[in-house]
């Protein structure tokens, strides 16, 4: 049996890791990689998700917890640049969480992971204002490309999420809108370019480039056509590019 450790050891020993702690977050705080708060109660994904991360010089975990009660308190503590947040979490979920911070920080950028894609949380979470939606069973590559894009102001999908949610929509041939849709018959030549471009899943600085345009412009084109046609989301532009015959959802699968 090991021996037991009198109370006061095991005070500096908390008071030990509680310095730690801070140090690293001192660190990320001062640093130019981005801070990266992740919130995941499963300690081997939690693990793993900041192992990823850390390997990217361009990124550094500012702080990670499995208790969603003390991500308030870590948000203003740290700053984060982005959140990690996985849907499943004790006395709550991801995206109940999602509104919760961005209620009280609304600029900070979220992504949702979850174990597999489920089409229903994947528009929760966007409708939530998450910017992206990751499954854990992705490589380590589309994880930091998530973030990265993200980062950028972009939303993103992962292969694996996006496949799924046009598989429903291939389901859905009753969805299609009549392609009289007025609301689509308002957009310019340039906005409707633009959109299948998005659609087609390119961002906005390769929008900018296939187009000769300034990335500046693409934004403000992008803005105006997703408000011409109510659309909330990444999710909600393929949903309708798709049902409206914009784009061949076949491609998607490939």
């Amino acid at each position: 049996m090991a021996p037991c450790l009198p109370p006061q050891d095991i005070d500096e020993i908390h008071r030990s890791k509680l310095q730690d702690i801070r140090h690293r977050e001192k660190i990320a705080m001062t640093s130019k990689e981005k801070r990266i708060l992740i919130v995941e109660a499963n300690p081997v994904m939690r693990e793993g998700l900041k192992s990823v991360i850390n390997r990217d010089a361009r990124f550094v975990v500012a702080a990670d917890t499995a208790n969603p009660e003390k991500v308030h308190q870590l948000v203003d503590r740290i700053d984060p640049d982005l959140i990690l947040i996985a849907v499943q979490l004790p006395g709550t979920d991801g995206i109940a969480l999602t509104r919760q911070i961005l209620a009280q920080k609304p600029q900070v950028p979220i992504m949702i992971v979850n174990i597999h894609p489920d089409i229903d949380q994947i528009r929760d979470a966007l409708w939530a204002g998450a910017m992206g939606y990751a499954v854990k069973e992705s490589t380590a590559d589309r994880l930091l490309e998530g973030i990265e894009r993200i980062l950028e102001g972009e939303y993103y999908l992962d292969g694996y999420a996006t496949r799924s949610v046009v598989e429903r929509l291939i389901d859905s041939p009753s969805e299609r809108v009549d392609t009289d849709d007025p609301a689509y018959a308002s957009l310019t030549e340039r906005e409707r370019e633009i959109f299948r471009l998005l659609a087609e899943g390119f961002s906005n600085e390769e929008v900018a480039r296939h187009l000769n345009l300034q990335a500046k412009t693409v934004c403000n084109h992008r803005t105006n056509l997703t408000r011409k046609l109510s659309i909330k989301g990444y999710t909600d532009l393929v949903r309708y590019a798709c049902r409206m015959g914009v784009i061949d959802p076949a491609k998607w699968l490939k």
